[in-house]
């Protein structure tokens, strides 16, 4: 409700139950890639990390921005028990995620001859590409099912239907790609799709709601304030995987398909595994955050937490990634992709800059001030997009990892002063004093492996941040509470 402040417990609960969850995830994601990697070598693992950014961009820009401004509006009515509109809610996204998702994947279709070309320089993908419209329609209503339960805050149903999802796609994708090698790539992804939604839908049907009979003019004129917000973020979002797909188009140009496919191979790396941590906490995040944003001291409070138990996991997991990113590449690919080393080594330091934006970017999707988050994120895209071209051209492909870093450290600074300037929020002393000590300690870190090649010097830092985040969770109150829920095997 909105006379209580979120607990150190409620972070811990959440972050058990979907840590988890993840940690099943990430394992299913390991082994894939692995099994990827072997199979189709640098070159195949660049034309699927292409297709893939081909369905994330259609999918992002079909999909309106539901995802978020659909499980705001959810939450906001269930936190306040307002059952009616919930359901109405509910039964607006279920007839518009069907809409939305064929709208996707008749734009693949149409423009299918025009990708095969922008992508490969010739028409022989065309079918591919086509074939892939399928993935997109079952990707959004995967994400209607996800929102359904999500915005319900049915976290176990929702951490199932993702771990066993990613469990079942594992099995085919490594099936499909020993039997047919890069000839099973869009089969791969179609059928992982077709296994993410089963999964989802299995457990949102579970969920006993009375279905309101809506017509298309009500089911539009009632879903206009969220789609208001929804378009918007489906615009910044599309751009953002504008960015990705142009910066993996100008890498096939100036260094060829393998140089996409150790881009690629990083951007999983940092992207996939260190991004489980924004999972973990956007789960809960973003819906309590929609219920506490009309107070002001309840939502500092609240970003405050979110940041300092982030910081305790990005600070040692970073610091971990740089000192074995030579044997964490070997393991997750193979050797062909040790020419990523230095890539991700700048690349896993923008995580922690990342982490300090995406707190505070938050509170201005939840305010719903459409036009200054179009604003900011525009801004940013464009701003970070020409620092990483200038990087690339400059230093080659580890001048990717330092434009993604230093894109980053722009962003949070940008985030930081337009959050303090729209709303007169700043972080507490504690927070403070985190991102300090943590900066330092990731300099000491990245200095030490990158710099001196220092193993021993590395090793005496990583084990520091490890002591340091035990510290502070510890400090919190937060270890016993993660022990306690354990214990109840939440």
């Amino acid at each position: 409700m909105l006379n209580k402040k979120t607990s150190y417990k409620d972070i811990a609960r959440t972050s058990v139950l979907f840590g988890s969850s993840q940690v099943v995830i990430v394992i299913t994601k390991i082994i894939k890639t692995k099994f990827v990697a072997y199979f189709l070598g640098t070159q195949g693992y660049g034309i699927f990390s292409l297709y893939t950014a081909a369905v994330n961009l259609i999918g992002t820009f079909s999909n309106l921005g539901l995802n978020t401004s659909a499980t705001k509006t959810i939450a906001e009515n269930y936190n306040n028990e307002e059952s009616q509109n919930v359901i109405k809610t509910l039964t607006i996204v279920r007839k518009i995620v069907w809409f939305t998702g064929l709208m996707g994947g008749t734009i693949c279709l149409l423009l299918s001859p025009f990708l095969s070309e922008i992508i490969f320089n010739n028409p022989d993908f065309t079918y591919a590409i086509m074939w892939l419209s399928i993935a997109i329609i079952l990707n959004q209503l995967t994400q209607g099912n996800t929102i359904l339960l999500r915005g319900l805050r049915k976290h176990k149903s929702l951490a199932n239907s993702n771990a066993t999802g990613a469990i079942i796609g594992l099995i085919i994708s490594v099936t499909l790609y020993y039997i047919w090698g890069i000839n099973a790539i869009v089969p791969a992804i179609i059928l992982s799709s077709l296994a993410a939604y089963l999964r989802s839908a299995y457990f949102a049907n579970k969920i006993k709601i009375d279905w309101m009979p809506i017509g298309a003019r009500e089911t539009f004129n009632a879903s206009r304030p969220m789609l208001a917000m929804g378009i918007v973020l489906s615009i910044t979002s599309v751009l953002t995987l504008s960015k990705v797909f142009f910066l993996r188009i100008y890498v096939e140009d100036i260094g060829g398909i393998e140089e996409v496919g150790l881009y690629h191979s990083s951007f999983i790396i940092v992207n996939s595994y260190l991004g489980i941590i924004f999972t973990i906490m956007s789960t809960d995040y973003l819906p309590d955050l929609s219920t506490k944003i009309h107070d002001k001291k309840l939502y500092t409070d609240l970003f405050n937490k979110q940041l300092i138990f982030g910081m305790m996991l990005i600070i040692p997991l970073v610091s971990a990634f740089l000192l074995f990113n030579q044997w964490i590449i070997v393991l997750l690919f193979n050797s062909k992709f040790k020419g990523a080393e230095l890539l991700i080594a700048w690349s896993v330091i923008g995580m922690f800059f990342k982490l300090i934006s995406w707190t505070q970017s938050f509170i201005i999707l939840s305010k719903g001030d459409n036009k200054r988050f179009a604003l900011h994120e525009t801004t940013s895209i464009i701003i970070t997009t020409i620092i990483t071209v200038l990087l690339y051209n400059k230093y080659g492909l580890h001048g990717l990892g330092m434009g993604f870093t230093t894109g980053y450290f722009y962003y949070s600074l940008q985030t930081y002063f337009l959050c303090r300037y729209w709303y007169k929020i700043d972080f507490n002393k504690e927070s403070k004093t985190v991102i300090f000590i943590g900066a330092i300690i990731l300099l000491f870190a990245f200095y030490s492996i990158v710099i001196l090649k220092n193993i021993g010097f590395c090793i005496i830092i990583t084990l520091l941040s490890f002591v340091f985040s035990y510290w502070q969770m510890k400090k919190m109150g937060f270890t016993s509470k993660i022990r306690a829920l354990l214990r109840r095997k939440l």
